[in-house]
């Protein structure tokens, strides 16, 4: 160590004895970044943080198609039925005009797509055998043909006639009752009201029309141009109409996020800059020592950004945007070094304090690096190398560009006066060494530490991932409201979960028919769009064409009914002889008259849209589920809902950070090894980082916080962070050992040195954080939350442990 010690001694002398040659290199190494760092790509996927497989994008995509995920819902209120539709019209002549670029005014149609409707219909009694079940057939037997055919006339009189006409048509003795129903459940939207073709609320007092984002709901900035858009129209609409129109969908609430998140980043950012600016110039006192801290930093920053890009060719933005929490780690460097010799410390002795704690942390984010998720393999290596990069610049060309103002040799008695006036405030925690002493002997702290330590690791046994992505998002009250009369729409009940069963073809749908209608007779199901009871297989078809061919066979056989007593007697009903002609083809319909998937585009281009996919035949049911069923309805039928997904992805999750906590504290135990030289003191340096892991787990749990998954990500940077800050402490007591000063005593004290800085770095690192807990957002409030939390503790254990335990692990010592 001592021969490394010297040969980065001589290094610095020389670049700091030829300042134009270090310039020079560090200009051309800077430009050398830039270069490197302009060649990545910048990239918005949140998706990139889970660890997850093509099985999850197919689920994620279906639930895109199916659940409405790129759906936009405008709802006009505060009106008449009259008024709401005049808005409408409005609206549509208004958006006509702003959407220039087409994205959603080729698809606006406020109307009920009445024809659709009739074509669907039409099509589905054309080809009624497919659809009848046993049921049908023996409540056939008891109807009576000329009451049901004053039934057919008196229905083709009421306002129901245009509708019903072609269903009567097909099936004149009503034996497709059911079908009727089978069509509202599978279309939601014709649960809701309707006037003039427009849909309403039950109410009457919210018109509804729908939209699709032809950008998904992923991309959020483009789904923000139109949100934009679409309230710029909204705004002109009210002040002329004076009705209400909003806009909601998962598209609208992930543009909210967006922009909440913006809000929040700027306020919290802004407090925490200019409190951050107060800590570093009332602590450094000099605007040339913060323009090296700030320039510590960025050169490292630059650096993780160029050398990725040499292993990379794009990069998530949100991986840049962590950079804030780094920041929190890095400055440390350029702090403790310049904190140390403006207080009239040699350069050598925080060298390898330094190294150590970069090397440890280095070896904690190159954990991240096996994951699966990509974003968290990058982050890894980003970190790594962005933390890398500052030390270079902090032990490279820091101490040049200081020049003669810090000493490399020896201690400067005016600098170590002029730090003590400016860097007291920080250290009032300094006065706890004289309380603790009292009991450092008798062991009374070690006890109540053993004891809390207890507690908290029981607690730290019900620490729980919160596995609701739902619990990240922001939404508004209004929004929540606008969200249940979606659901409503969608055929959602209160209290009721959506969940969706695939199947490579219809018969792996059909094959799950018994146990669905088992789960539905006995209420764990509500409702339910199932694609196969409108699009039977190829084998359902002939089964049930024979059935339907055997019927008709036998009645006309046994003189139960002929198609021509019928005719005549309809003809005496008031009926044309041709009025149920479609009724006489469907009578003739064999084995023969099979449908493809192909055959059935009337309904998988309308109805069966987001439900089957023709290409490849794969089939979507989706199920309302009361909440309490869902977990055993997906265990019946190997169905999944959202939260369950999300489940399985943060149990994986979970899995990789039991790894990364192993893999970090087996690395982090090693080095600390490797360069104390001497067990006992890698274990002082590693334990308060232990106890303190158990500690931030308890309180998390007593203070009723959940890790998800942007705040676990965040508690590997607290283990980083309490590394850095154990290995200051140990290297100031050894220091302070070797030279016969008290710890922690006195203006000549190295461990009194470290822990200044270890506040300020703690303090910037809890204010530049820690601020978020304004935040409106969830997931921004979440990070502060563990902040907060994680930082006190391992301030603590790094102030505390350290120097109670240090005569104990460390024999040698002597007070």
């Amino acid at each position: 160590m001592t021969l490394l010690l010297d040969v980065w001694e001589r290094i610095v002398r020389y670049l700091a004895s030829h300042r134009g040659l270090m310039w020079l290199l560090l200009g051309v190494v800077v430009a050398t970044l830039v270069m490197l760092a302009r060649r990545l790509e910048f990239k918005e996927q949140i998706a990139d943080f889970l660890p997850v497989d093509e099985q999850y994008r197919r689920s994620m995509q279906l639930y895109q198609e199916v659940g409405g995920g790129d759906r936009v819902v405008l709802l006009f209120t505060e009106g008449t039925s009259e008024r709401l539709v005049k808005a409408v019209e409005r609206y549509g002549e208004l958006l006509e005009a702003r959407d220039t670029a087409r994205w959603v005014i080729d698809t606006w149609q406020p109307r009920v797509d009445a024809e659709g409707i009739a074509e669907v219909v039409e099509f589905v009694y054309s080809h009624l055998p497919y659809y009848l079940e046993e049921s049908d057939y023996q409540r056939l037997d008891s109807i009576d043909v000329t009451q049901r055919l004053d039934e057919v006339r008196r229905l083709l009189a009421s306002p129901a006639a245009v509708v019903m006409q072609p269903v009567v048509q097909h099936d004149p003795l009503g034996m497709g009752r059911h079908i009727g129903e089978m069509l509202r459940e599978m279309q939601p939207e014709m649960n809701l009201v309707q006037r003039e073709g427009y849909l309403f609320t039950r109410d009457t007092l919210t018109c509804l029309v729908s939209l699709t984002s032809p950008f998904g709901s992923s991309e959020s900035g483009r789904n923000a141009a139109l949100v934009e858009l679409l309230e710029e129209v909204a705004d002109e609409v009210a002040a002329e109409q004076g009705v209400e129109v909003r806009a909601t969908g998962a598209p609208v609430i992930a543009v909210g996020n967006s922009r909440q998140i913006r809000r929040d980043t700027w306020l919290s950012a802004t407090i925490a800059l200019v409190l951050i600016l107060a800590l570093l110039l009332g602590s450094l006192r000099s605007v040339k020592s913060l323009v090296l801290v700030v320039a510590s930093v960025g050169f490292g920053m630059l650096f993780g950004l160029g050398m990725l890009s040499l292993v990379r060719d794009s990069v998530s933005l949100i991986v840049v945007g962590l950079t804030s929490v780094l920041l929190g780690i890095a400055v440390n460097y350029p702090l403790h070094y310049l904190c140390h010799v403006r207080d009239g410390g040699k350069a050598r002795e925080v060298v390898v304090p330094l190294v150590v704690g970069n090397v440890t942390t280095v070896g904690a984010f190159l954990t991240l690096v096996p994951l699966e998720a990509v974003a968290v393999r990058d982050l890894g290596l980003f970190a790594a190398l962005m933390l890398v990069g500052t030390i270079v610049f902090v032990l490279g060309f820091l101490p040049g560009i200081v020049g003669g103002e810090y000493s490399l040799d020896s201690r400067n008695s005016r600098n170590s006066l002029d730090s003590r006036n400016s860097l007291d405030s920080l250290n009032s925690l300094n006065g706890l060494n004289s309380s603790l002493g009292r009991f450092w002997r008798r062991g009374a702290l070690l006890a109540v530490i053993a004891l809390v330590t207890v507690w908290m690791g029981w607690l730290s046994l019900e620490t729980r991932f919160d596995s609701d992505l739902n619990h990240l998002n922001y939404m508004s009250e209004g929004q929540r409201a606008d969200l249940q009369t979606l659901a409503e729409m969608a055929g959602q009940k209160e209290g009721c979960v959506a969940v969706y069963l695939t199947a490579e073809d219809v018969e792996g749908l059909e094959a799950q028919d018994r146990r669905l209608d088992s789960l539905r007779a006995s209420g764990m199901i509500e409702g339910m769009r199932n694609p196969a009871r409108l699009m039977p297989s190829v084998g359902m078809q002939r089964e049930r064409l024979r059935r339907w061919q055997q019927y008709w066979t036998e009645a006309e056989r046994e003189g139960r009914f002929s198609y021509a007593a019928f005719r005549k007697e309809a003809v005496r009903a008031g009926f044309a002889a041709d009025a149920f002609a479609p009724f006489e083809r469907l009578l003739g319909m064999t084995e023969a008259d099979t449908c493809t998937i192909e055959d059935f585009a009337p309904l998988t281009g309308t109805l069966l849209a987001n439900l089957v996919r023709p290409a490849t035949g794969q089939v979507v049911a989706q199920l309302t589920v009361p909440r309490e069923h869902v977990e055993e309805v997906e265990r019946q039928t190997g169905a999944f809902d959202m939260t369950s997904l999300n489940g399985r992805v943060l149990g994986a999750m979970t899995d990789d950070f039991n790894y990364i906590g192993l893999a970090c504290s087996l690395i982090v135990l090693l080095f600390l090894w490797l360069s104390f030289g001497r067990l006992r003191l890698a274990l002082l340096a590693f334990l308060p980082m232990a106890i303190g892991w158990v500690w931030i787990l308890g309180l998390m749990q007593l203070m009723d916080v959940q890790f998800n998954i942007v705040n676990i990500i965040l508690a590997t940077f607290i283990f980083g962070q309490g590394d850095d800050y154990t290995i200051f402490v140990v290297e100031g007591l050894l220091d302070d050992q070797r030279r016969g000063v008290v710890p922690g005593r006195g203006h000549d004290s190295t461990l009194r040195r470290f822990r200044r800085s270890i506040l300020l770095s703690a303090a910037i690192m809890f204010v530049g954080i820690g601020a978020l807990i304004l935040a409106r957002h969830p997931a921004l409030h979440s990070l502060a939350e563990v902040t907060i939390i994680g930082m006190g503790v391992v301030v603590v254990m790094a102030w505390v442990v350290p120097p109670l335990l240090f005569e104990y692990f460390d024999t040698n010592y002597r007070k």
